[in-house]
């Protein structure tokens, strides 16, 4: 199988690249190599991408997938001469050829070559969020966390339709000061791709969230609130950080109605939302808390639909209980959320340095 860079992009690239190659025979061939390597028959496919390069020499989509599967062969130096003299020729026109030969370094345990190789893509694709997560995948590597963390918002800046980098930023801030941005942004992934085994880890994050800010004593409940972000906002305010928090204190009457739950976290989040809207504070709008008022205002049954959805993977047969009491409602809103994803170009701030 292809790695989740490759998975991610296969579509697109695929679609592309029989529009690049010209030759039906080396078209052909092409996509014989790509079914021969995804079967993990990688000296066949790189027979054929030879082939293919015979009659169309100096194609980049052929390089390109000729280096990816010398690379699943860690023939590591040959991947590095293929697409290093690509480079050098001045042919090239995507960012995942430098993506490749970026990782290839980091493969052979040489993270400096790495780094300068995605500084030198991101020189002539400034807006490519795949290069920006793999920059700072190799920065985290090498433990160098704060930078890693800042190409990956980076990348989320550039390009906030590349999920991956939402899914770093938010396990990166789990721990932090600032983790209602783990919150968020592990909320945006799971708007981009609500079903594979990251969303599950970010739904169970999410979930905890709550869960370990909520206490019960005997009858009442706390909320715990980090006083180290209570006047962390510009100009002495505060910030959106500490007024989510603020928040959850406010709407613990849902946890009082419907437990320290599933059901619970899910109806605080309604709750959220509610004060978010009737607040109406500009300096704090958010295109998730756009998503989740416009939910409301068109059914406030969709939008703790979409809070269960949200948190579903932290209790899976809590969430099948309440789906088999409310399948009609959850069943609309899933057809509403394919039909309206979540859209980037609003205008709608969603990266945190958006807010400093």
């Amino acid at each position: 199988m292809r790695n989740l860079i490759t998975v991610i992009l296969f579509l697109f690239i695929a679609v592309n690249a029989n529009a690049q190659i010209k030759n039906p025979e080396a078209k052909k061939l092409y996509q014989q190599g790509i079914k021969e390597h995804d079967s993990g028959n990688y000296e066949k496919a790189i027979s054929l991408y030879e082939e293919a390069l015979v009659i169309e020499p100096g194609n980049e989509y052929l390089i390109y997938e000729l280096g990816y599967s010398h690379n699943a062969l860690k023939n590591y130096s040959k991947v590095v001469s293929l697409i290093s003299k690509q480079i050098e020729n001045g042919s090239v026109t995507r960012a995942d050829m430098y993506v490749l030969l970026g990782n290839t370094y980091d493969m052979m345990n040489d993270p400096g070559r790495s780094i300068e190789t995605y500084k030198e893509g991101l020189s002539k694709f400034p807006n490519s969020g795949l290069m920006y997560y793999n920059y700072g995948i190799t920065l985290a590597k090498q433990k160098e966390f704060d930078e890693a963390l800042e190409k990956f918002e980076k990348g989320i800046a550039v390009d906030p339709s590349y999920p991956s980098n939402f899914y770093m930023a938010s396990k990166l801030l789990a721990n932090s000061n600032e983790s209602v941005w783990m919150v968020l942004y592990g909320e945006m992934y799971i708007n981009l791709i609500p079903d594979n085994d990251r969303s599950a880890e970010l739904s169970k994050m999410i979930y905890n969230f709550y869960a370990d800010r909520i206490r019960k004593n005997d009858t009442t409940y706390t909320v715990t609130i980090n006083p180290m972000t209570l006047m962390s906002g510009k100009d002495g305010e505060m910030s959106l950080h500490s007024r989510y928090e603020m928040n959850c204190f406010l709407g613990v009457l849902a946890i009082k109605e419907y437990g320290d739950n599933l059901d619970g976290f899910a109806h605080l989040r309604d709750v959220i939302t509610t004060l978010w809207t009737e607040k109406n504070e500009p300096q704090y709008r958010n295109i998730l808390f756009d998503r989740q008022k416009k939910l409301m205002d068109f059914n406030p049954e969709y939008l703790t639909a979409y809070n269960y959805l949200i948190l579903a993977y932290a209790d899976p047969e809590r969430f099948n209980a309440w789906y088999e009491k409310n399948k009609t409602v959850f069943d609309e809103f899933a057809k509403w959320f394919a039909d309206n994803p979540i859209n980037f170009n609003s205008g709608v701030k969603y990266y945190r340095q958006q807010y400093d």
